[in-house]
């Protein structure tokens, strides 16, 4: 199969139950779940349509990891031009990169300046106010978020216990889950050698919270 062919059926709908779980939980599912989700006879079945969605530049995996699908929303750049993947969606935009976020302790945002990326439409779901930030940490990489990924940022200030959020703490941001209890709210990471923050519901602000998260290849 050459990469610039269209994707099939069965590939489409392995690619959009990947796009729409990531969405929903800000990871990506496992094999199992994605057989379980798409009603597949064998996590070898999941594994060839995987393997043509590699091969075609919408996935990247990582061996010996639970989680270790990558939407690659832009083209793998090792490809030649001419057999580089057409977008799952003819409809882009263009989403703002507005800065840095910390899945770390909180830092200062760093407002970009001009700076986009092309995403297809549909992932936005209707939110086209939506933006991208740039994690800065390792606090979120059991959620499958690591240091340089980008995570697509619905803006919102109200979240349901358990969500993904951007938290501001005295105008410092930071991406965590969101617990609240009473007047207390707490921000959990996802790695063991992070510690929680705790603090007044007052203190916290809502942003945002996670559509997703995009990694992309590096460009050398």
């Amino acid at each position: 199969m050459a990469a610039s062919q269209a994707l099939s059926q069965r590939q489409r709908q392995v690619w959009q139950f990947i796009a729409k779980w990531s969405y929903n939980k800000g990871y990506p599912p496992t094999y199992r779940e994605i057989a379980e989700g798409l009603k597949m006879a064998s996590v070898s079945t999941v594994v060839y349509h995987l393997d043509a969605l590699v091969k075609k530049g919408y996935l990247r995996r990582t061996d010996n990891a639970a989680r270790s699908i990558e939407l690659l929303i832009q083209p793998i750049p090792a490809l030649p031009r001419n057999e580089q993947p057409k977008p799952i969606s003819a409809a882009v935009v263009r989403v703002p990169i507005a800065g840095d976020i910390a899945a770390s302790p909180p830092i200062q945002a760093h407002p970009e300046r001009g700076e986009y990326l092309s995403l297809p439409i549909a992932m936005l779901n209707g939110n086209h106010d939506a933006y991208i930030l740039r994690v800065r940490g390792w606090s979120m990489v059991e959620a499958g978020i690591g240091d340089g990924d980008l995570v697509l940022i619905q803006p919102t200030d109200i979240a349901d216990n358990g969500e993904i959020v951007v938290a501001c703490l005295d105008n410092d941001v930071t991406l965590k889950r969101f617990y609240r209890e009473g007047h207390q709210v707490t921000l959990r990471p996802a790695n063991p050698n992070y510690q929680p923050i705790q603090v007044n519901a007052a203190q916290v602000r809502i942003q945002g919270r996670l559509m997703c998260v995009i990694r992309r290849l590096s460009e050398n």
